[in-house]
């Protein structure tokens, strides 16, 4: 495998002490104190760590080391944030430190990964399991609470053998050792470049996910990269900064298809985009009336913009202002129609010179700017 660089930015020194204790099993990369950390080098590194205290979330730190980092790099999904001494939180607790942190992240990442785990915990699990601590040596722990089922908290000599399982559960650390191994796969096996705001697209068979993925980037290389995906149980959601559900002009069609993908991912953020809108006069509806009733089913799953585009038109309008076809070409294409607000066919003879215009105006071509700058 590719050697990638990692480095843990860590709010408290003794978090660094932790970590220590775990390097021989899982790949930790580099430790440092925030404030002794070179802001302007965390762009270097493959995967940035802000290990966190639960009780200052909302660090001027670390949003201004996620700000230098997306400066340079687009793809949110290479900064993680480790909610650290969670063992000291009950589950109210956990809860409403998730939702202060991603508030307090709101203005530069809206959707970012967020973990916990406990170092203290887990440094007790590895003492334990190479010998160097006893269970006696556990049960002076002061520290060391361990929660039951009912609520309750067992400590001190009441600790045996028994509850080593829930110190290890407790200290999560085999989970994140497990999100590192399988995300450098995952990015190598994709050939994922952090340098890019990386986004999944994902759609049942001819909803034109090949075109749209094309068009996007091609016109959007420097920043953006799209990955095509027909298979769903193959995407790794923590990769990607964003998801693009692209589906038919007939809701009904792509209904169970959009269930199945919101249940299954539910963490990261999707764009729905209606594709093929130019066909909306093969479908008995008015196009008004196909977003409305579009938009009434997809808002069941999002609070979000839905989109309406046609890829096809969107590729005429691109190639007609490249000069790569002309007027003529889109006059001769009879599968691009235009039509007045009354319903009427509109002479593309007649209009060769507001072609470009009317290729702008039928194929939502604003609405994947929205999404590409979104």
């Amino acid at each position: 495998m590719k050697d990638f660089k990692t480095i843990w930015v860590v709010e408290n020194k003794k978090y660094i002490d932790h970590l220590a204790h775990n390097r021989d099993n899982v790949e930790i990369g580099e430790t440092v104190y925030y404030k002794e950390c070179n802001i302007d080098g965390l762009p270097d590194y493959d995967l940035v760590f802000f290990l966190l205290n639960p009780l200052n979330i909302a660090n001027q730190f670390f949003i201004e080391g996620v700000k230098k980092i997306l400066e340079i790099r687009k793809s949110t999904k290479t900064i993680i944030f480790l909610v650290n001494d969670t063992n000291l939180l009950n589950s109210n607790e956990l809860v409403n430190v998730k939702i202060e942190l991603k508030k307090s992240l709101d203005e530069v990442i809206k959707n970012p990964t967020v973990h916990m785990c406990s170092t203290y915990y887990n440094y007790l699990y590895e003492e334990y399991k190479c010998g160097e601590k006893t269970i006696t040596d556990l049960q002076r722990e002061l520290n060391l609470n361990i929660p039951l089922g009912d609520g309750e908290l067992i400590s001190g000599k009441n600790i045996t053998v028994e509850h080593i399982s829930q110190i290890k559960k407790i200290g999560n650390m085999e989970n994140i050792k497990n999100l590192i191994t399988d995300y450098f796969s995952s990015m190598e096996k994709c050939d994922i470049d952090v340098r890019k705001k990386n986004i999944i697209v994902v759609g049942e068979n001819q909803v034109g996910k090949s075109l749209f993925v094309e068009i996007v980037n091609g016109a959007y290389s420097e920043d953006v990269a799209l990955f095509e995906c027909s298979n769903l149980n193959e995407i790794n959601e923590e990769l990607f900064d964003k998801m693009i559900i692209l589906i038919d002009i007939d809701i009904e069609k792509s209904r169970r298809f959009v269930e199945e993908v919101c249940s299954k991912y539910i963490d990261i953020e999707k764009i729905f985009v209606v594709n093929k809108m130019d066909n909306y006069m093969f479908i008995d509806k008015e196009k008004s009336e196909i977003i409305k009733s579009t938009n009434k089913i997809l808002n069941q799953f999002t609070s979000g913009s839905n989109y309406f585009i046609s890829c096809y038109y969107i590729k005429f309008f691109i190639e007609l202002n490249n000069k790569v076809i002309t007027t003529q070409d889109v006059i001769n294409d009879c599968e691009i129609i235009f039509e007045d607000t009354l319903g009427f066919p509109i002479s593309k003879e007649k209009n060769k010179n507001n072609l470009s215009d009317l290729l702008l105006e039928n194929s939502g071509y604003d609405n994947l700017l929205k999404i590409m700058e979104g």
